[in-house]
């Protein structure tokens, strides 16, 4: 089998009839969830990608740099973020407190306002929170998660396009 890279093709189910004629009917596919090869006898084959389950202990196991959400359930319901610092600022805002916030945080974290240095400030928690990398904020989410008895279910999609799941 051969890997087949394009992501633009449209694919087609047959249908014959019965006067001899084909009719050929678009079919959509979301290849971010298929792995698509060509077979040797001209075929192609959609190899579904399962999520991995991963144990937080087995994240560093998994590169996170330029990954992407790909599903993200906060207390079960249904978030529509793709960005790490967005969940975790909905973490931040079910917590409630910035006191409660910096007693389980890796994160560099100031009780005044600043707004330099990457630091952003969030009124409403009276904190302010410098920025940090993809790696760095996925484990500050799962810490807070896991502190604060917060349920959290998410998909990552990994640069190699592999889903891990995890969940809390």
């Amino acid at each position: 089998m051969t890997d087949i890279n394009s992501t633009n093709d449209t694919f087609y189910e047959i249908e014959n009839c019965l006067n001899g004629d084909i009719i050929l009917t678009p079919i959509d596919i979301d290849l971010t969830k298929y792995d698509k090869q060509l077979l040797n006898n001209g075929k192609i084959i959609f190899k579904y990608r399962a999520p991995i389950d991963v144990k937080i202990s087995e994240l560093n196991n998994y590169n996170i740099k330029g990954s992407c959400i790909y599903k993200c359930i906060i207390n079960n319901r249904i978030m529509n973020y793709n960005k790490y610092r967005s969940i975790l600022y909905k973490i931040y805002s079910i917590i409630g407190d910035g006191s409660d916030i910096i007693k389980n945080t890796t994160l560099n974290i100031k009780t005044l306002n600043r707004n330099d240095s990457g630091f952003v400030y969030k009124p409403e928690l009276g904190i302010s929170i410098q920025g940090a990398d993809s790696s760095k904020t996925l484990n500050e989410i799962l810490i807070q998660c896991k502190e604060n008895n917060i349920q959290l279910q998410l998909q990552i999609k990994l640069v190699d396009l592999k889903i891990i799941s995890i969940t809390i």
